[in-house]
């Protein structure tokens, strides 16, 4: 405010600063900004200086920890649209049967065909032999 020539808005922002510090028990941040306040009564304040990162920020990618799907995996496309099916409409889905037969393979393939509707990532745990409370950590 002060710096857009509202002196006395700013102080006066300042003093309402300096009251909720105090009242919180904050002598050493009411301290400083009764500081900043005199510098702005006394008209010296420094104008801030903007710097611009030299790099732009590495953009982080989310996880995919989803196995990679067989060449031989085929003939699977009607349970995969179900399956996806399913999970557009926020079921939760569990795959059940006989070892053998295919079920990590097909939970495999889906989660590669619906890695665009979960921007987040996807984590990929197996429990059958885990405690379940020890995939979590």
């Amino acid at each position: 405010m002060a710096l857009d020539g509202q002196t006395e808005a700013a102080l006066a922002q300042f003093q309402e600063c300096l009251r909720a510090l105090r009242a919180a028990g904050l002598p050493a941040a009411a301290t400083a900004t009764a500081t900043l306040a005199a510098e702005i009564e006394a008209g010296h304040f420094a104008t801030p200086q903007i710097v611009s990162p030299t790099t732009a920020p590495a953009l982080l990618t989310p996880p995919f920890q989803a196995p990679v799907v067989p060449a031989w995996f085929v003939g699977r496309g009607a349970a995969v649209e179900r399956l996806r099916t399913w999970l557009q409409s926020e079921r939760v889905v569990a795959l059940v049967g006989m070892g053998g037969i295919g079920k990590t393979t097909l939970a495999a393939a889906l989660a590669h065909d619906q890695r665009a509707h979960f921007p987040d990532g996807v984590l990929w745990a197996g429990l059958a032999t885990a405690d379940p409370l020890e995939v979590l950590h």
